[in-house]
């Protein structure tokens, strides 16, 4: 049998290829003895990604991701091992919809998670109280967490009332590949209409034009290098980058718990 230790589990961006070459940049910098672990999620949002299964709505392949993540802890933990779980971009939502179907005890085996570029990333947890993530927010209390965010991905820091948030509202269950895509998108577009994420302030048409300029700003940056420079820009107030910082912060976190034998004790 295998040794119990620590088992890392990337979780990579939309359109990435295996492994996520971003998620790569934090594994490699961790000590050797950790196994890492690839979720090989489809990683697609409709027409965006791999391709490899057509153009699979992004709640789907999330579902499905979802699916995936959970065996995999759930077997990490059966051997008895601690579990890191690493998310950037879309696989960061599987990471958090993983967390949604773990119980409490398993919680308790997952040592840490690092998010880059969470589209559910809190406010506050960058210092930022009026941006976060462009899908809304998915708190994580009682697990160590980390957040990369970069100011100017809007991704991970849209401010709170922004255009960008329709598509963020409207698009994840876009695609042709779904059976069910075309009538869940019927079925929320009733809802969407009653509960829209932005509503255009006719009485405020300055406050309108810096909005949509600020949309702008942010959407051109993501298709531009904003959301993909976590590698390589300095995190601030740091002399090191995103994943680094990620890296160094994984290693201290994990090496300062308990033994895997202690807290497997605690669990049982």
């Amino acid at each position: 049998m295998k040794e119990a230790g620590t088992v890392v589990i990337r979780n990579r961006g939309i359109g990435e290829p295996e492994p996520g070459p971003t998620l790569s940049g934090v594994t490699d910098l961790l000590p050797s003895h950790w196994t890492c672990l690839e979720n090989p999620w489809l990683a697609q949002y409709g027409p965006a990604g791999e391709r490899r299964e057509g153009t699979v709505p992004f709640l789907d392949a999330v579902a499905s991701g979802t699916t995936e993540l959970t065996r995999m802890v759930r077997e990490a933990i059966a051997e008895g091992n601690r579990v890191v779980l690493l998310g950037y971009s879309g696989g960061a939502v599987v990471v958090h919809r993983t967390l949604d179907q773990l119980s409490t005890e398993e919680r308790e085996m997952i040592a840490a998670v690092g998010f880059v570029s969470d589209p559910e990333q809190p406010r506050l947890v960058t210092g930022q109280s009026d941006r976060y993530g462009i899908r809304g927010e998915s708190p994580v209390t009682d697990i160590p967490a980390r957040w990369a965010a970069d100011p100017d991905d809007g991704i991970c820091l849209c401010p709170g009332n922004s255009p960008l948030r329709l598509l963020a509202q409207w698009t994840p269950d876009v695609g042709l590949d779904s059976p069910l895509a075309l009538g869940q998108q019927a079925r929320r577009a009733v809802k969407l209409r009653r509960d829209p994420a932005y509503v255009v302030d006719v009485h405020d048409l300055d406050g309108e034009k810096a909005r949509f300029g600020e949309a702008r700003r942010l959407f051109d940056g993501y298709r531009g290098d904003d959301h993909i420079s976590y590698g390589v820009r300095t995190e601030a107030g740091t002399t090191s980058t995103y994943l680094e910082n990620m890296a160094l912060w994984l290693r201290t976190t994990v090496t300062a718990q308990p033994a895997v034998g202690q807290t497997l004790a605690s669990v049982g």
